[in-house]
């Protein structure tokens, strides 16, 4: 349950810091994709699609959640780290 806080805080500390200055209109460019380290259906898999939704209005592009369960989240973890940097 610990864990689900801090990715509710760590999502909702992102979503708060994309509705700052509008000197920023061009960023992002692309589609958001939030990497989910558990099952589908789970709860933090509804928190993060609800939260992505939410980011989605606010920003105008759109939010993939990308779930990547397995290896208590090691699965996710490592796909996290071996991606491109944003």
């Amino acid at each position: 349950m610990r864990n689900v806080a801090r990715f509710a805080l760590a999502i909702f500390a992102a979503s708060v810091m994309h509705t700052a200055p509008a000197a920023q209109n061009n960023y992002p460019d692309k589609p958001i994709t939030f990497l989910v380290p558990y099952a589908a259906g789970g709860l933090t898999d509804q928190l993060a699609r609800e939260v992505g939704s939410h980011v989605a209005k606010q920003l105008g592009q759109p939010v993939v959640v990308d779930n990547k369960p397995g290896g208590a989240a090691q699965v996710g973890m490592s796909i996290l780290k071996r991606g491109p940097a944003d």
